[in-house]
Order: C-alpha cells, then sequence, then structure tokens
C-alpha cells in the first residue's frame, strides 16, 4: 500500500470510495439521495475543489498493473477567522437542504468556538466499504498527523458515531456533540498541537 497526493485523474475513484463508505449514512440517504445524479455530481464537485489538500492509500496488484484507491482523506490548514455562513441552496432539492445546511453549519460553528487558528481541520477521511477494519484509516491518520505534529499545530475534526474512535484513538477529544435526530449526530473532536514531535 502507498500513499500519495491526489490527480484530477483519480476523482472518479475518489467518488466510488465516498459513496461506497457512506451508502448507509443516514444523513447522506436524507440529504443527498443516491437516485438523484444531482448528489453524484455535488459530491464530485467537493472532491473536485479540494484536490490540492487530498491524499490518497492505494493498493496495487502484485505484479503492478493495476492499482486501487483503498481511501482518502483531505487536511486543510486555517488559518482565517471568519465564520462560513452555509446556504441550504447550496445541496440539492431532492434531498433535505435544510438539514444539510443545519449539518455542516453546526460543523462550522463548533471549529469557530473551539479553535483558534492557524490550526488543521481533517474535513474527510474516508475507506472504501470492503477496505474497512484493515487499518487502512489508521494509516491516513498517522500520515496526516506526523504534518501537523511537524508544524506544531492543533488539529480538529467531525466525528460521526463510526468514525470517533479511530479519532480517539489518535489524541483527539470530544469538546461538543450535535444532535440532529435519532441516526445523525456529529461529534467535535479537537487535539491539541504535539510540542514533542
Amino acid at each position: 500500500m502507498s500513499i500519495r497526493p491526489a490527480t484530477e485523474a483519480d476523482i472518479p475513484a475518489l467518488l466510488a470510495v465516498f459513496l461506497s463508505a457512506f451508502s448507509t449514512s443516514a444523513f447522506n440517504t436524507i440529504c443527498f439521495p443516491d437516485a438523484d445524479p444531482l448528489s453524484h455530481q455535488s459530491h464530485r464537485a467537493l472532491i473536485a475543489s479540494n484536490l490540492a489538500h487530498i491524499t490518497l492509500l492505494e493498493h496495487s496488484s502484485s505484479d503492478g498493473t493495476t492499482k486501487e484507491v483503498l481511501g482518502w482523506m483531505s487536511w486543510k490548514r486555517r488559518d482565517d477567522t471568519t465564520r462560513h455562513v452555509v446556504r441550504a441552496e447550496d445541496f440539492p432539492p431532492s434531498g433535505d437542504p435544510e438539514l444539510a445546511r443545519r449539518f455542516f453549519q453546526a460543523n462550522v460553528d463548533a471549529a469557530f468556538r473551539h479553535m483558534q487558528p492557524p490550526y488543521f481541520h481533517l474535513s474527510i477521511i474516508v475507506v472504501h466499504r470492503d477496505a474497512q477494519s484493515l487499518g487502512v484509516g489508521g494509516q491516513l491518520m498517522r500520515h496526516g498527523l506526523a504534518r501537523v505534529d511537524e508544524e506544531g499545530l492543533a488539529s480538529y475534526v467531525n466525528a460521526s458515531r463510526a468514525g470517533k474512535g479511530l479519532y480517539a484513538r489518535h489524541g483527539f477529544q470530544t469538546v461538543e456533540e450535535t444532535h440532529l435526530g435519532e441516526d445523525i449526530a456529529i461529534w467535535h473532536m479537537k487535539r491539541d498541537a504535539n510540542l514533542h514531535s
């Protein structure tokens, strides 16, 4: 397995991993209906706009002829103190745009309350459904945190119920929770700067 920066040619594979990983997520099912092409377009556009921040982990076949993306992540350094306002019209109308707005605004606002720039924001880490529980997420986390620690900065992530254990194992602590329904919850988590690296 190897880790490298993503390129434009990787976008279809990154989208496939995303759709596989979140296919059973209550939030994605409600807000980004799989049958609506606009949902896929929305995810693809988000991946494309963040490509410069995406690192992927891939597995090569034994003969090196084929490669498969198993997971990817996007870390962003935050230096700005401006509070971003999320708009419902930015989400597919076939889903629940207001729930999507509330979800992402909760993420923005929690970071605004708990983090002081500069810091690193892990905006997403995603592992293909077939590669989960194989250490892919941990390998990606260690790679990302090495850069964070090299710069001596704190880091932040908005976690799902499924992901919060991974983050806790890597030093993140919950600073706030948001519940937007029975099956939709967010754990806002912070990791202090590691000044001993």
